[in-house]
């Protein structure tokens, strides 16, 4: 086949991404890619062969095929021609790494973006590069690694007056900091998040779906079920104006835990379970690995402890083969759980001070007081029990005194678990 019939048929594929028929396009793309062989020495089939690559991983990323898209990244640095086209597969590479759980290709993937970007000025792809890079550190545990990325990228976003660039920084910042146990600061975050998503002009559904359910998570770790479902049910009131899986899936998980927060476990559980059929569809890890920890809690909840014990142990399976520490204390949390429940405190005792060893070591502040006032419960001693509860009171007068908003501070440390523990 002719360059000018693959142009023209490059255009069609163009067309029909516009359009939305992104099915047709990646199938369009494909047909390109099978008619013109990589390192062809044909000047302008490569220049349409590296077009139909970048637009069919964009495509692939967008449809949340990531581990496809990871191949066909790989495969568009492979062949490129150019820094130019080299940076762009570099990020895509990041990017879908991240997504399918193979954190340290993305991480030396990132960095290798970051010193392109640097070489070339390309302020743009800096920005991008120090944006993946803290998500992955986020992913991977490093908070305060993570935290100082996502400041540098937000200084060049600003800079370069990309406001969905901001937006979504500001998002990923709040999430860090979520991570921390530093909810004042991670509210502060997705507020400022939100305000940014609105001022965009645009068609923002997505944005404004992502916007609503981390701000609406930051309120449920503190307790505040009523103003959370108000967010986690505006973002699910635009599902059907999206396509993405992933964020339509995380408003199902944490609007199924507000769910469990209120004692409506079998709606709770069916929120739960939807939202664990759509991750695993969009093959992203991430959420699959949050939503394995919330049916975990859940189910024991229910008093369904097989199916608990199931989903603590995949929770655990992945973060043992994939060294994400943070993931391996929540899983032996939801086991120590399961093992109290199963009437052996001593085996409950054994994984519970794992997990917190863990969970000290990941910061996961929240954790951190509900492993102390668990291991209070099973406690042998008085004295043993007194300590726990007041390292657990300890940490949650940390979460509690930087909450700006008085109600809010009230709400959580009136809390039914945060009162199990302070008196």
């Amino acid at each position: 086949m002719d360059t000018d019939t693959m142009q023209q048929l490059l255009s069609q594929a163009q067309a029909r991404q516009e359009e939305g028929d992104w099915t047709q396009a990646v199938a369009i793309y494909g047909r390109i890619l099978t008619c013109i062989p990589p390192y062809t020495r044909e000047s302008k089939a490569i220049d349409v062969r590296l077009q139909a690559l970048a637009a069919q991983t964009n495509l692939l990323t967008l449809q949340e095929n990531y581990q496809q898209a990871l191949d066909l990244s790989e495969r568009f640095y492979a062949e490129a021609t150019s820094d130019k086209h080299k940076l762009v597969a570099l990020l895509r590479i990041a990017n879908s790494a991240s997504r399918t759980g193979y954190y340290p290709r993305a991480i030396v993937t990132c960095k290798e973006a970051l010193r392109l970007a640097r070489d070339h000025h390309d302020e743009m792809s800096k920005a991008k590069a120090l944006t993946l890079l803290g998500s992955v550190y986020t992913s991977t545990d490093r908070l305060e690694d993570a935290i100082i990325y996502f400041k540098k990228s937000i200084a060049l976003a600003e800079k370069l007056k990309d406001v969905p660039l901001q937006a979504n920084v500001w998002n990923r910042l709040g999430l860090a900091y979520q991570r921390r146990g530093k909810l004042s600061k991670a509210i502060q975050c997705h507020e400022r998040n939100l305000r940014l998503v609105a001022s965009i002009g645009e068609d923002n559904v997505t944005l404004q779906m992502i916007a609503l359910n981390n701000l609406g998570e930051d309120y449920l770790f503190l307790y505040h079920t009523q103003k959370a479902m108000q967010y986690f049910q505006q973002g699910l009131a635009m599902k059907d104006n999206s396509s993405r899986l992933d964020i339509i899936s995380d408003l199902y998980r944490n609007q199924g835990m507000a769910l469990c927060y209120e004692y409506q476990a079998k709606a709770g559980l069916e929120s739960l379970y939807q939202a664990l059929q759509l991750c695993e569809q969009s093959h992203n890890v991430n959420l699959q690995l949050q939503a394995y920890y919330s049916l975990a809690l859940a189910e024991l909840q229910a008093d369904n402890r097989e199916q608990a014990f199931h989903f603590a142990q995949k929770l655990q399976e992945f973060a043992e083969r994939s060294s994400v520490r943070s993931q391996k204390a929540k899983a032996l949390y939801a086991l120590g759980l399961y093992e109290r429940q199963m009437g052996d405190e001593d085996q409950a005792k054994q994984i519970l001070e794992e997990a917190l060893f863990l969970a000290h070591e990941t910061r996961q502040r929240f954790l951190r007081w509900q492993i102390h006032a668990e291991l209070a419960h099973i406690a042998t001693t008085p004295g043993l029990r007194d300590v726990h509860l007041r390292l657990a009171a300890e940490l949650i007068q940390e979460i509690a005194a930087p909450l700006e908003d008085e109600e809010l501070r009230q709400i959580f440390l009136a809390a039914p678990p945060v009162q199990n523990v302070l008196n």
